[in-house]
């Protein structure tokens, strides 16, 4: 079931909530406005399974300014591991436009998962821009990961 994402105001920052996780901005300070939108998507034609790649969509609507963003991982899969890596971690996200991140399951991970079903991991974005110097906005996406059914 797919879900167009809602939006949601708060201290001038968008927040969108998305059907296969959700995405919350949270900033330190609101003066930079409307912070891009950071969108979590399943792997195509599967639920979110363990050895597939996700998409993460960061989006500058409405249109505002180019943001530079960086993508990390931080949570670890139950045996400590970073739970993905991203092929393209750092960019820039056009004013206007949009950019898709591809973050790949660790090899392990479907292992690792053991008999763990709906999994929640995180991948945190880091926005900054030359319009706000020295300012930035974090956000971050939730991905529900599962086995690989047998």
């Amino acid at each position: 079931m797919t879900q167009k994402p809602l939006s949601v105001w708060l201290l001038g920052l968008s927040l969108v909530l998305a059907s296969c996780g959700t995405s919350t901005a949270t900033t330190s300070t609101p003066a930079i406005g409307q912070a891009p939108q950071t969108i979590p998507g399943r792997p195509p034609a599967s639920p979110g399974y363990c050895n597939k790649p996700f998409a993460l969509t960061l989006s500058d609507s409405p249109a505002q300014h180019d943001w530079q963003y960086t993508v990390q991982i931080r949570d670890t899969d139950p045996k400590g591991a970073p739970w993905a890596s991203v092929a393209s971690p750092t960019g820039t996200l056009p004013k206007g436009g949009s950019v898709t991140v591809s973050l790949t399951p660790n090899a392990n991970l479907c292992q690792d998962l053991g008999n763990q079903t709906g999994l929640v991991m995180k991948a945190f974005v880091v926005y900054t821009s030359s319009a706000f110097p020295g300012e930035s906005v974090q956000a971050s996406a939730n991905f529900t990961v599962y086995p690989v059914p047998a």
